[in-house]
């Protein structure tokens, strides 16, 4: 299977299903499955294909289990490639300048000189280009220096954008995710921050005219990647490396980094001591042969302080040998060299300042190829050797001296991608098979040990050499999240390591999930999944799969989120976990509601509350009956959603759960607003925040503060309900749950037009759509759209209702989304002056899909929020 993607995957079964000549109809008789989702299943261009169904396929096609598994492997290898581009750390600093530095007057005379002292200069954008190790990024460093030296600026970010890579799976950095960063960098709150490129960007470049930045973006793939990301507000300055020429990038200065001049190059030469007073003929014919690359001449360097006994001569004969092409010695100064010369003369360079190094830095330097992130902190480099943290420190020092590694920012290490490449052959050189696993093994201990330190609850500090506390280490999660993901997919596929791949992702997952950050879920999961297949833990198989699909659903891809929970559900039945399949059907449960389709949820949720009454009173039977009552409301059935309600609150008695007994208090406070009793409904809500002031919890507050609004607004007292919303609003701000603080937006769009102040209804309304789209989600973003339509219905903008109304379409479609595509079908109905014809289709399609989805009336925005 040599497929790049997993459309390539399903164009070889497709081929492979026609080879065999069986058809659709007996596929359909094989699986079980209809005909039309295998033909579904079978189409490459699929955006989110049916994981149950292509493993049926396979299975049904070929009967070798081991291929099976094998097929599946690679499937789901291939499904997690997407969203390694989304990982990105933006430093806050400049990374220090090197000590080596010399020459470049021309080249950094032209950059500062385009740029004012004040500050009150157009923005400007310099390029710099060139083969590896020609000191691009030397050179931008030592510029950034003296830029922020010479004028103010309000903030420096720092970014590599991971255009060369030893990991060929892995993509450079997505310009939307560096903008994500920049954003959050410059105080955008994580709610606040746009979806897509083209908001993110306008976003960015707004906040640039207020604020002069300096930015550096190394290691540039081409100019599609870095055009989003240069400031152009007056005063803000971009620096950009790139080994491509950036041709397209035409309001850059572009500037193209060869080797150093010649006379440049001795100067570097006579910086060591025993250079200082060699004469020029011999310094000429040593920058000859490494032809002027900065690279190459700092490496050699480093190997003639190891060995200041030699002589100038000796040092030249000896590079003669290593390198033969002596007629370099007399190449021009200045002329063109290629890059298969220039990495030769690099590579021999770091071979001899290799052997100078002691014997724990030689070590080091081989197992910083073993390390499959870009850059790591004194503690990973501690547990890579095993060593305590001082020996690790002193290596690490040997090395920055010595030119293997620079660092970006203080405490943290970064090899150059040719270094990395030579550290990686040298430690299957040098280093054992066996010392090699220990080295991974040690390392994955330490990412465990560290992920478990930033999200514990318990405040227990693991014994081994770690993060020294929780605020340190909660920062250490961020910055370390794209080195997670390539650790779990690294690890995944090791024989040893792979069952702890999963463990360190089944650690980091909550944290991301409480954050609502469902991309990183998705990245990090569809890396580690993979790593499951010869795990024993096939409960935590399921836990991960569940919470991949709650991120999809989340992000709208609901058809995927079922797929992963039907799987969970085998899991769990095959291990008899009872509670985990009432867990399980519970997501099916919402997930289904996502869709729309409420008579499939209920029939979940009832199963679920079945099975949950095997276990007695707790959580999931709490949540069973709870969501089963929420069904119950939608369906129109009033009385036995009230009676779902009652039995979580008599459950939560037993149980003496507080909390509980206030969300069952609020959820019986709804059914109240739904029979139009509001006075009851309040003393519903008002009775659970008793239980809460006894028994406080923020979540459960705001839910039941949210509710009271919408139910003193109903009652015609909305400056009562605006009150009581702005405090759920502030609560929910202060939680950074994007989801929940949109809905209350809405409810707040809502009161604030029932006050007749249209402007901050509709501020509101498109703050909805704002978090949305931050967090990606096509069923979010159908209900803020048709949510903007019912605004702008209710206000007589009949063009803007429609628009708003057409998108929510869109995106429920994709979504699949039955309920908001009847929202948008009954709301473009309602816009006077369409064709009749029109008015008719929607119509029948808006009453269609109410009869798919079992319920009396057509959609409404809610009345409550249950929690």
């Amino acid at each position: 299977m040599d497929a790049e993607t997993s459309a390539d995957l399903i164009l070889q079964m497709s081929k492979f299903r026609v080879r065999l000549g069986v058809s659709l109809r007996e596929l359909e008789d094989r699986t079980g499955i209809a005909k039309s989702t295998i033909a579904d299943a079978l189409n490459p261009d699929r955006r989110f294909p049916n994981d149950d169904a292509v493993s049926a396929i396979v299975a049904a096609l070929c009967q070798d289990p081991g291929y099976h598994e094998t097929w599946m492997r690679r499937w789901w290898y291939l499904r997690g490639l997407h969203g390694a581009e989304n990982t990105v750390t933006v430093k806050q600093s400049l990374p220090d300048k090197s000590e080596l530095f010399v020459g470049r007057g021309a080249v950094i005379r032209r950059m500062l000189q385009s740029v004012s002292p004040d500050g009150r200069t157009a923005a400007a954008c310099f390029a710099l280009t060139g083969l590896a190790g020609m000191g691009k990024t030397t050179l931008a460093i030592h510029v950034a220096h003296e830029m922020y030296r010479r004028r103010t600026f309000d903030k420096v970010l720092f970014v590599n954008l991971r255009a060369v890579d030893n990991d060929p799976s892995l993509h450079a950095v997505a310009p939307n995710a560096v903008l994500e960063q920049f954003l959050r960098s410059l105080g955008v709150s994580p709610s606040k921050i746009p979806h897509d490129l083209n908001s993110k960007t306008a976003r960015f470049r707004g906040l640039s005219r207020s604020t002069r930045l300096l930015i550096l973006l190394d290691n540039a793939k081409d100019a599609d990647q870095v055009k989003p990301l240069i400031a152009d507000g007056p005063g803000c300055v971009t620096l950009i490396t790139s080994r491509n020429r950036l041709s397209s990038l035409n309001d850059a200065v572009r500037l193209n980094i060869a080797g150093l001049r010649r006379d440049e190059a001795i100067q570097l030469l006579r910086s060591v001591q025993p250079f200082g007073d060699t004469d020029t003929s011999t310094l000429r014919q040593i920058a000859a042969l490494l032809h002027d690359v900065p690279m190459s001449l700092a490496a050699f360097l480093v190997h003639v302080e190891g060995h200041t006994d030699w002589s100038a001569t000796e040092h030249l004969d000896r590079l003669k040998t290593l390198l033969p092409n002596a007629a370099a010695a007399s190449r021009d100064p200045g002329s063109a060299v290629g890059p298969a010369e220039v990495e030769a003369a690099i590579l021999t360079q770091l071979a001899l300042s290799y052997q100078t190094l002691s014997s724990p830095a030689q070590t080091l330097v081989c197992l910083t190829g073993l390390h499959p992130g870009h850059d790591f902190d004194d503690a990973t480099a501690a547990a890579l050797t095993g060593q305590p943290a001082e020996h690790a420190r002193s290596a690490l020092n040997e090395l920055a001296e010595a030119h293997f590694l620079t660092a970006p920012v203080p405490g943290r290490h970064e090899p150059h991608d040719i270094v990395r490449g030579f550290a990686a052959r040298r430690a299957i050189d040098d280093v054992s098979p066996t010392a090699r696993r220990q080295a991974m093994q040690r390392v994955m201990t330490h990412y465990l040990n560290s992920a478990a330190t930033a999200l514990s609850t318990s405040g227990q500090q693991p014994s081994t050499e770690g993060v020294p506390d929780h605020d340190v280490a909660a920062a250490w999660v961020q910055t370390e999240l794209a080195n997670i993901v390539r650790l779990v997919r690294s690890c995944g596929a090791s024989d040893d390591l792979h069952c702890s791949a999963h463990d360190l992702a089944a650690i980091v997952v909550p944290h991301l999930l409480q954050q609502a950050r469902y991309r990183d879920v998705a990245t990090l999961l569809s890396a580690s999944l993979p790593a499951y297949a010869d795990c024993a833990h096939t409960d935590q198989h399921a836990q991960s799969l569940n919470q991949l699909g709650q991120a999809q659903r989340r992000l709208g891809k609901t058809d995927l989120a079922i797929s992963l929970h039907m799987r969970a559900l085998r899991f769990y039945t095959t291990t008899r976990n009872v509670t985990g399949q009432v867990a399980t059907l519970n997501k099916l449960g919402l997930t289904y509601r996502a869709q729309g389709r409420v008579e499939d949820a209920q029939q979940q949720h009832s199963r679920a509350a079945e099975l949950a009454s095997e276990l007695g009173a707790g959580r999931e039977t709490l949540s069973a009956f709870g969501n089963l009552g929420v069904t119950h409301d939608l369906l129109g059935d009033l009385d036995q959603a009230l009676a779902c309600y009652h039995e979580v609150l008599r459950l939560a008695a037993e149980l003496d759960d507080p909390r509980s007994m206030a969300k069952a208090r609020s959820d019986i406070g709804i059914i109240h607003v739904r029979r139009g009793h509001i006075a009851d409904a309040i003393d519903e809500y008002r009775s659970a925040l008793d239980i809460l002031r006894l028994h406080p919890d923020r979540l459960a507050e705001t839910v039941v503060l949210e509710n009271l609004g919408i139910a003193h607004t109903k009652a015609g007292d909305p400056a009562t309900g605006l009150t009581l919303l702005s405090r759920a609003l502030t609560l929910r701000e202060e939680s950074g749950y994007v989801l929940g603080e949109a809905h209350t937006h809405h409810d707040l769009g809502l009161t604030y037009l029932a006050l007749g102040d249209v402007e901050q209804a509709l501020t509101h309304m498109r703050r909805v759509h704002e978090l949305a789209a931050s967090v990606g989600s096509t069923v979010e973003l159908a209900f803020a759209e048709n949510s903007l339509g019912e605004i702008a219905f209710a206000t007589a903008r009949f063009p803007d209702a429609t628009t708003h109304f057409a998108r929510a379409l869109d995106h429920a479609l994709t979504a699949q989304c039955l309920d908001e595509q009847a929202r948008a079908h009954f709301g473009l109905a309602r816009i006077p002056r369409r064709e009749p014809t029109d008015v008719h289709a929607d119509l029948v399609a808006g009453r269609s899909l109410i009869a798919t989805m079992g319920v009396p009336e057509p959609p409404t925005p809610r009345v409550g929020t249950s929690t």
